[in-house]
């Protein structure tokens, strides 16, 4: 008897392991489709009959806040405003929220990464090197039609310079 008291507290305890475990377990096979850019692993794994109506209760929620917080375009929008945008949500969330599009989003996630990182390596390229002739940034000089002139004499010349120097300003 003894034996098989032990046995089944040894199921028991074997059971909640593996039910408060189960939770854990499904968040590392998550990462490991995230980190492989397995789009299908994860977007099976998404309740989508949950998710929409939940993203679209937050969506009209938030915009009800919104309208709430400017009474003039309740007002002047009204009744017909929130219909359009209760159907814009809805057209929206059911666009949107699909199978194909989280695995194309997973699976793509990558490629905005890598070519931000260019455009930043370019960009730090250039900027290490001389600034154009035409254009010299540091003192404001510009060379159009082969002659140099300096904006600020220009805008002196004409009496665009306001009382603070600045002629956006004046």
């Amino acid at each position: 008897m003894k034996k098989l008291i032990s046995l089944l507290m040894l199921l028991v305890i074997i059971a909640v392991a593996v039910y408060a475990g189960s939770p854990y377990y499904t968040a590392y096979q998550l990462k490991n489709a995230y980190d492989a850019k397995d789009g299908a692993a994860i977007a099976a794994a998404i309740d989508y009959e949950q998710l929409r109506p939940n993203i679209k209760n937050q969506l009209t929620s938030d915009f009800a806040n919104t309208i709430a917080s400017y009474p003039l375009v309740a007002e002047l929008g009204g009744e017909p405003l929130t219909q359009a945008a209760n159907s814009f949500i809805e057209q929206s969330v059911d666009g949107a929220i699909t199978a194909q599009n989280i695995e194309r989003l997973i699976e793509t996630q990558g490629q905005a990464n890598t070519a931000t990182k260019e455009l930043a390596a370019a960009w730090a390229i250039s900027s290490t090197q001389k600034p154009h002739p035409r254009f010299d940034h540091s003192s404001w000089r510009y060379q159009c039609c082969g002659q140099a002139t300096s904006r600020a004499n220009d805008e002196q010349a004409s009496g665009a310079v306001g009382a603070t120097g600045n002629s956006r300003y004046r």
